[in-house]
């Protein structure tokens, strides 16, 4: 791709501070690449080694360690100059070692350089192992001392609501006050001057105990991960590092000349500030960020606007904040329709806030737009089937070039079981909930009625997965072969044993009802346990009991990825979509209601009052509000459903010919549902 005029000036610009604020498609990834190329260039004694680049994703990691080897080899076999030839053939070489990573890993990296310390009441080794505390056990225990301490006495929260409930929204709100690295201790600070003016009534109790449960289970949780770290732990900790040791930062500083940030716009308070100190002050890195408000999606995951918006205004006083609106993805028909949107719900007062700058296209609309953005109406067949018979309609050989797009993943497994019911293979890109997977269900029922084969649920469980489908003399036929290998096969070696079984023919039955995923699924299970538990001599009845944790608990792993080259319909949500593009989009769910419960959270942190709640009564209609809720809700609102716009943006943006909306636009509607449909509607 040539460089546009205003990506070239970016490439060769001489700030030391540049922000690139980049619309969809505009080409940003193309301007980081050439201008790391064009830096390698100008500066003889400076080498890859001297670059830290930072990215969102590890999929994201791979793509850039994909585009500037492609550069590079470019640059190698254009230049004549011999030496020129050896330097890019050496940097290319170099590219494994190079710190391109995620903002996770570039923190990992720096908390082992700085080896052990203590820093206020935190403590850090570089012999901590990272990994995830189970919450559902700390909230357990946290719960079960609390009401074993009220002995047979009564609570104003269990008068209101039985325990479950109590676990569910705590457990909630301390997971959300973590992701966004607000501090345990000023939720309890402020909450307790809020008390000081309160008089002791019921919402006073309430609010005391809530706070009282949160600093416990912060308390627990701490007390469960000695000796390791968690992912939010490594930006907490590398933040207070290199603010309280100079030393540090100044270290730090010197393994860089440059540091590249790619989708920052996602980064947390945290990200930003540890970014600030490392490009701040003198003897420091320059610094190219890339950025679009537009586009952030993730305030689940701490993603802050607040301190992107800061971030912005610290670089204008001292660098550069350059544009990039052309969009050169999509067709200009599309361009057109986003920009119709979202100039709508700007100059909407009733709408969500947004701000919004206008993408240009790179081609002129040449047709109507309804010919490039079309309808799949669902009014007389549903989504599920519309979409099907949609997709039975294309040439089977572009499969592939189609990609439909969830907002979650929770329906997505029923769209990929009746596109393969239906004969359309289809793979999922970046999708969790590989725990949730029925596949990995089956295998956990196969191996639970093996240890106790005279357990009549456990049977009944085993005769209805599809690969036994009921057939008694296939199940004893299995257990017979798998009784003679249990003793001396490892778990891996038995789930294979499993996978390549005459009679279920899992492999077979996958393969003819074009289930690819699902058997990338299972391949990848058996792999997972091998290199999980590689020189453990763990026994069947542990490994059951972790698979069956792992389940119960839906312990967050991906799915497996397909690297072959399937010509099948891709499932994948926005978020995962986020950075990527595709010939045909199909985007569903658009009559999905957003006023749901995450719209109306039941406990909020107010920066004033602290902890702020609305409980509804259980088996009542009435409800217990603090008084400071509903203004802290109003304001939740308008973020949450700021990011619902961005969400509908991001969607919209990644479809480079065609985007196709399903869903019934004519039909009778709840007046003041909020969905993305009553956002798309007239501009058709």
């Amino acid at each position: 791709m040539k460089l546009s005029d205003q990506q070239l000036e970016i490439v060769e610009s001489e700030e030391k501070y540049i922000l690139v604020k980049a619309g969809a498609g505009a080409g940003k990834t193309e301007v980081l690449v050439n201008r790391i190329i064009r830096l390698l260039e100008k500066e003889p004694k400076l080498s890859i080694k001297d670059f830290a680049i930072i990215t969102f994703t590890n999929n994201s990691t791979a793509e850039m360690k994909s585009r500037l080897l492609g550069a590079m080899f470019k640059k190698l076999h254009s230049t004549k100059d011999p030496v020129q030839k050896e330097r890019f053939h050496y940097e290319m070489e170099l590219i494994g070692r190079v710190q391109i990573s995620t903002i996770h890993k570039f923190c990992n990296a720096i908390l082992k350089f700085a080896g052990p310390f203590r820093f206020e009441n935190k403590v850090y080794s570089p012999e901590f192992h990272i990994s995830t505390t189970n919450i559902n056990k700390v909230i357990s225990v946290v719960l079960s001392q609390w009401m074993e301490e009220l002995s047979q006495g009564s609570h104003p929260l269990l008068e209101i609501m039985p325990p479950h409930q109590i676990r569910r929204q705590i457990e909630y709100f301390y997971n959300q006050l973590r992701s966004k690295g607000i501090d345990i201790q000023e939720v309890v600070e402020k909450t307790d001057q809020a008390l000081m003016w309160m008089q002791t009534d019921q919402k006073s109790n309430i609010k005391r105990t809530l706070k009282e449960l949160v600093l416990r289970l912060d308390e627990e949780y701490r007390k469960q991960k000695v000796g390791r770290i968690d992912v939010d732990d490594l930006l907490e900790f590398t933040y207070l590092a290199l603010k309280g040791f100079p030393r540090l930062l100044n270290q730090v500083k010197s393994l860089y000349k440059y540091i590249f940030v790619d989708e920052f716009q996602d980064t947390s308070f945290y990200q930003t500030e540890i970014i600030k100190l490392i490009c701040g002050g003198s003897n420091s890195p320059s610094l190219f960020a890339v950025g679009d408000v537009k586009q952030s999606i993730y305030q689940f995951r701490g993603a802050d606007l607040n301190s992107y918006q800061g971030f912005e205004r610290w670089i204008n006083d001292r660098g550069k904040v350059y544009h990039l609106r052309t969009n050169y993805r999509s067709r200009g028909e599309i361009v057109e329709f986003v920009n119709s949107i979202f100039l709508r719900l700007e100059r909407n007062s009733k709408k969500p806030h947004v701000v919004y700058e206008p993408i240009e296209p790179y081609q002129t609309a040449k047709e109507q737009i309804s010919h490039v953005v079309k309808w799949i109406p669902s009014h007389e067949l549903g989504e599920k089937q519309a979409v099907a018979f949609f997709l039975q309609e294309v040439d089977p050989g572009t499969y592939n070039k189609y990609t439909i797009l969830f907002r979650t993943n929770k329906s997505m497994l029923e769209y990929e079981q009746k596109l393969n019911q239906v004969g359309i293979p289809t793979k999922i890109l970046g999708g969790g909930d590989f725990f949730k997977r029925p596949e990995i269900r089956y295998v956990f029922h196969i191996l639970n009625w093996i240890m106790a084969p005279d357990d009549l649920i456990r049977k009944n469980e085993v005769l209805g997965i599809p690969w036994v489908n009921f057939d008694h003399e296939k199940l004893e036929r299995l257990y017979k072969e798998l009784k003679r290998v249990i003793p001396i096969y490892s778990v891996a070696q038995i789930l294979e044993e499993i996978f390549k079984n005459k009679d279920l023919n899992i492999r077979g039955y996958l393969q003819h009802y074009n289930q690819i995923q699902t058997r990338a699924n299972l391949e990848k299970l058996k792999e997972l346990t091998r290199t999980k538990f590689i020189g453990e001599k763990i026994g069947l009845i542990e490994y059951v009991q972790w698979l069956g944790s792992m389940i119960q608990h839906n312990q967050d792993e991906e799915q497996a990825e397909i690297l072959e080259e399937f010509n099948a319909v891709q499932l994948t949500t926005i978020h995962n979509a986020k950075g990527l593009e595709f010939d045909h989009v199909i985007l569903v769910e658009l009559e999905r209601g957003l006023d749901h419960d995450l719209l109306n959270p039941t406990i909020l942190f107010h920066p004033e009052t602290g902890i702020e709640f609305s409980f509804r009564r259980y088996l009542e209609p009435t409800t217990i509000t603090s008084d400071k809720y509903h203004e802290r809700l109003a304001q939740y609102k308008e973020e949450y459903l700021a990011e619902e716009t961005r969400i509908l943006y991001v969607a919209l943006t990644r479809a480079k010919q065609t985007l196709y909306l399903v869903g019934d636009r004519n039909a009778q509607r709840t007046k003041n549902k909020i969905t993305y449909l009553s956002w798309i509607l007239g501009n058709l």
